[in-house]
């Protein structure tokens, strides 16, 4: 080879890499322009690929903080729904609680008034109270009061006191008629009635 030859070569080897020393220059050599625009480019994709991971690894941060965010404002809700159906179900029994003993108070009521009025409200714990009834309207059956207080007289008649012990109930309503009353013992309204009446 002439030292043209050479320096030609050497020239065109400058612009040439060889790949794996091999001596089959026809496959294995690439032009450093071409060598050095690929690495460019691999360098550029690999730092994109670097900032879309870096992305893509944010944007799930930020979705998992979402979610959790979610999470946690679904259980507040759920903590706040639990509260306030606990807070119903209390506000239920209470109302329950003071329902039954209204209802315990009327029937109490209604079987005092039964015994005469004047029996003492601490003897009616040996009454069977719940054995009182409501009708579906609303009011008290007026036979299971008289059943109750029959009952009451029978087995604990010495707490009762004498005066009211005297009229058993649902006995025959005696055929006499009241005595009439005096003017004096009249009210007004009677007055005037019996006014009317006589007209």
């Amino acid at each position: 080879m002439s030292v043209e030859d050479q320096s030609q070569a050497s020239s065109e080897g400058k612009d040439q890499v060889v790949n794996g020393g091999s001596q089959d220059n026809s496959q294995d050599v690439v032009h450093r322009k071409a060598y050095e625009e690929v690495t460019k480019d691999m360098l550029k994709y690999k730092s994109e690929r670097k900032e879309l991971q870096a992305r893509l690894n944010e944007i799930e941060t930020q979705m998992k903080a979402a979610e959790e965010q979610k999470l946690k404002d679904n259980e507040k809700w759920q903590q706040l729904a639990e509260q306030k159906e606990k807070e119903l179900e209390h506000l239920k029994q209470q109302t329950l609680a003071e329902k039954n003993r209204y209802l315990d108070s009327v029937k109490r009521n209604a079987l005092k008034n039964e015994l005469g009025g004047k029996i003492n409200e601490a003897y009616l714990v040996h009454a069977d109270i719940n054995s009182i009834e409501f009708n579906e309207d609303g009011t008290l059956n007026p036979e299971s009061v008289a059943a109750v207080a029959n009952k009451f007289r029978e087995d604990h008649s010495t707490l009762i006191p004498s005066n009211a012990n005297n009229s058993i109930t649902n006995q025959a309503p005696s055929n006499e008629a009241p005595a009439p009353k005096s003017l004096e013992q009249m009210s007004t309204a009677e007055k005037i009635a019996l006014l009317n009446n006589r007209k």
